[in-house]
């Protein structure tokens, strides 16, 4: 019999400290001919897609922070943070309050009746250039 114990988490904070404030009055607006929404995600300035060329993003240099890529596959699209195969779904960009909500991968161990641990799921994350917001992610 298997005695899974259970670590969820869904949706996680990250603040975006790296933004400068010359940036975020330039925020809330997407860059003219670049898309400005990706399913259910409005896409404001820094943060942008490929589609429309580098001009659409703010440029991190090799880390790629502030890309979204938009997988059109689905319906509705998803927006993915950096890159797809980082199967991290943005759920919301709020430039404003300098924070952006994506989901992670729930985290578990399974043990059985011996208490060996015989499945578990560790989820990690690169954030690069953000941080993990420490009051909203508990």
């Amino acid at each position: 019999m298997l005695h899974p114990r259970v670590l969820v988490v869904f949706g996680v904070t990250i603040v975006l400290l790296s933004v400068s404030a010359p940036l975020l009055q330039l925020a809330a607006q997407t860059k003219p001919a670049c898309t400005s929404r990706c399913g259910h995600l409005d896409i404001p300035y820094p943060f942008g897609t490929e589609d429309g060329g580098s001009h659409c993003y703010y440029d991190a240099g090799p880390s790629r922070s502030f890309v979204i890529i938009c997988d059109k596959s689905t319906d509705p699209p998803v927006p993915y943070w950096n890159n797809k195969s980082s199967n991290i779904p943005i759920v919301d960009i709020s430039v404003d309050n300098h924070e952006m909500r994506v989901m992670i991968f729930v985290a578990y161990d399974c043990y059985d009746s011996s208490r060996d641990r015989i499945r578990w799921n560790a989820p990690w994350a690169t954030l690069a250039i953000f941080k993990l917001s420490s009051t909203k992610n508990r």
